[in-house]
């Protein structure tokens, strides 16, 4: 996901056709401030969410994992302080 960026009023009644290409080119997020406060935000009105058919692509040719791969993963966790419970937890 690309950062989100802020330009005033006066930047996107200049740079409107710009500031709508990026935000549908890239999936940008802009606030747009008046006197300094956020007023709106603008980001793309479609998904740009990656499809099953486009991950089993991406990953079809990977290997399986190797011997060890489970280990590693143990040994990972086993590292990692635990985080506790959330916050809404009562």
């Amino acid at each position: 996901m690309v950062a989100e960026r802020q330009i005033t009023e006066a930047e996107l009644a200049e740079h409107l056709s710009e500031v709508l290409r990026d935000v549908d080119g890239r999936g940008e997020r802009v606030s747009v401030t008046r006197d300094g406060v956020i007023v709106a935000v603008i980001q793309p009105a479609r998904s740009k969410l990656t499809t099953v058919k486009e991950i089993r692509e991406k990953i079809g040719n990977l290997e399986f994992p190797g011997d060890g791969f489970g280990d590693d993963l143990e040994c990972l966790q086993i590292d990692q302080e635990p985080i506790g419970p959330p916050a809404w937890h009562l």
